[in-house]
Formats: structure tokens, C-alpha cells, sequence
């Protein structure tokens, strides 16, 4: 780092941030840093080099964490995460709004599908807000509490993630199509990268994401899956 910092300065400035391991690479991208995999996804801190605005933190600029960063301030990789997680939550407290008009209409999707409610999640401060879904995760699970329903999360883009109760197999197989059909149209509409195509199902019984390999992976803590299912990785 150019700027010197303290151990307590670097300590606050972390922030969680998402990425795909198969677009990134985990030799490349993932070898010099702390990350932990939840499926197809690697949590990855971030730190900030630019100022924090209290009332409105905007990241003005920030650089991967690294794992010599971390011996430097003298944490562990697993520490690391988990501050990144704590301190998104304080700076991007994650937000649910409808965006589908109304608890009794439907949302045409891309191809013609209904889909009876549509949510968005995120903060818009946050370039990495899809991340939310991992340091914030009671947003789906209060969701699917309220719902009584299974609920389908897009995380498409990097700060954007959208989620949708659904009430059957037939009806989550449909959306998913729709939506990863929709994706590709706006990724190639836009010029934008899409973070994921593929749907995760939060199983609201289980408490776990459910993709669509079969894999699943909890989110919260105090939630136990076999160790092929739910992995913590770190390189070093």
C-alpha cells in the first residue's frame, strides 16, 4: 500500500465483494487473497483506498485484499472475511423493494412468463452489492418467512441481485429459463458482464441455496452441511 495505514484503519476499510470462480479464475484472481466459496461464487475482501462519506459511504476507490495485506495488519484470512462481512453490513445495510407493482398482479419476464412478485436486494452504494446476499442474509430468509414460499435469487450482476417467491418445481424451472434468457439478451444488449446466469433456490425449511448442479450451501451460521457441500478456502 502507497498510503500508510494502521492495523485499526485497515481493519475498518474492508468491505466483502463477489466473483465468480469460473470467470476469474482461482489460480489467478483468487491465489494472492483471502476468499471463501459459497457455489459457484468466492467472497472476496476488498479494501477501500478513497474516503468514506459517513452518512453516504460511497467507495471511491478500493483494491482486492490481499493475503500479504492481511500478515501486515496482523489478522488471519479468516478474520479478514469476516470483518468484510461485518463491516458491509454497517456501511451497506442491504435494502428489499418490490419491483413487480403489487402483492396480487404478476411481472411479465423476457419470454411471456409471469411471475407474481419480483424483489430487488442490494445497496446502491455498494459496487459489489449482489454481496449482500451473504453478509445480509436474513433479507431472504425474512422473505421466505413472510412468503411461506421458496424463494428464487438472481444474484445477474455485480450490483445487482433480484429474487422471486416461487410454489413449485414447474414454476422455478420457468422463471429460471426466463431469467437466464434474459440475462443473456441484456448482457449482450448492454455490454455487460453478467455475474451469474444460473438461479440459486433458498430452501426455506433447510435453510440452504440450492443450485442447479445439486449443490447446496448454507448461508448463515449454526447451519451444518457435509464438507463437500459447503467449503472455506483459503490459499495460504
Amino acid at each position: 500500500m502507497d498510503v500508510k495505514y494502521s492495523n485499526e484503519e485497515i481493519k475498518e476499510r474492508l468491505f466483502l465483494s463477489i466473483v465468480n470462480r469460473s470467470k476469474v479464475g482461482t489460480d489467478e484472481y483468487l491465489a494472492d487473497t483471502p476468499y471463501e466459496v459459497k457455489g459457484e461464487f468466492a467472497l472476496v475482501p476488498r479494501f477501500c483506498v478513497g474516503d468514506f462519506l459517513n452518512e453516504n459511504p460511497l467507495i471511491e476507490g478500493s483494491a482486492k485484499f490481499t493475503l500479504d495485506m492481511a500478515v501486515e495488519a496482523g489478522i488471519t484470512a479468516d478474520e479478514a472475511i469476516s470483518l468484510a462481512k461485518k463491516n458491509s453490513l454497517k456501511l451497506f445495510p442491504g435494502r428489499l423493494e418490490e419491483v413487480s407493482g403489487g402483492f396480487e398482479d404478476e411481472t411479465e419476464l423476457f419470454d411471456g412468463i409471469l411471475a407474481p412478485q419480483i424483489f430487488s436486494l442490494g445497496n446502491n452504494n455498494n459496487p459489489w452489492s449482489s454481496s449482500v446476499i451473504f453478509y445480509q442474509p436474513e433479507l431472504i430468509e425474512n422473505l421466505a418467512k413472510l412468503q411461506e414460499q421458496d424463494i428464487l435469487v438472481f444474484p445477474l450482476f455485480d450490483n445487482a441481485v433480484y429474487a422471486m417467491p416461487v410454489s413449485g418445481t414447474a414454476q422455478h424451472q420457468e422463471l429460471e429459463e426466463a431469467v437466464r434468457e434474459g440475462a443473456k439478451e441484456i448482457s449482450e444488449t448492454l455490454q455487460l458482464t453478467v455475474l451469474s446466469s444460473n438461479a440459486l433456490l433458498y430452501d426455506r425449511i433447510n435453510q440452504v441455496y440450492r443450485q442447479t448442479d445439486g449443490l447446496n450451501f448454507a448461508v448463515s451460521e449454526g447451519v451444518n452441511l457435509p464438507a463437500e457441500n459447503v467449503t472455506k478456502h483459503f490459499s495460504r
